[in-house]
């Protein structure tokens, strides 16, 4: 049997849930359906995905799984690590293709914070100055973590760099869309 002249339709079986977290396998799971020319499965065929539409690329996971009896190819470790919207998939067996909706990659939770005074990161401060702190929430994979509370209990700038103490203050901010907070 030539498998390649079976197939006549890939299609998007099952859609990435509309919302992901970067880092994270993908939910849904993403999943194609290969079927001939008779709408019935086809079992045993390689579909490759790719990102087509996003500025990330997939970090992890299997990209290219065989069709189950029911023609199905579940893509259930794929992992994107660059927050962005409107990102799509690819599915691809033989030339056939299809493409999943738009979904979004969301940043992780904030893994680092950068603290800096007027731009500088290591800034000599007198006392008594009072200073504008800036403080970036970035995620393990360098996204801006935006909608972030980050609570100022003290300020050591006697090292190198500044460092932000406790998360139990009085002091508090909420970063924006771009992951700072001022």
């Amino acid at each position: 049997v030539d498998v390649e002249q079976d197939i006549d339709n890939v299609d998007v079986e099952t859609q990435p849930a509309d919302t992901q977290t970067a880092g994270e396998a993908l939910t849904g799971p993403p999943t194609a359906l290969v079927e001939d020319s008779d709408s019935e499965p086809v079992e045993g065929v390689d579909v490759d995905v790719s990102v087509e539409d996003g500025d990330g690329s997939i970090e992890a996971g299997t990209t290219t799984v065989e069709t189950d009896e029911d023609g199905l190819a579940d893509f259930t470790d794929l992992v994107i690590e660059t927050a962005d919207e409107d990102y799509t998939l690819e599915f691809e067996v033989n030339g056939e293709t299809a493409e999943t909706d738009t979904f979004n990659v969301e940043a992780a939770n904030s893994d680092e914070l950068t603290a800096s005074i007027n731009g500088e990161e290591s800034p000599s401060v007198d006392d008594g100055d009072e200073e504008a702190i800036d403080v970036l929430a970035e995620d393990a994979f360098d996204n801006d973590v935006p909608q972030e509370t980050i609570e100022v209990d003290s300020i050591d700038d006697s090292g190198d760099g500044i460092t932000v103490d406790g998360l139990a203050g009085t002091d508090d901010a909420d970063t924006g869309v771009d992951g700072e907070a001022a």
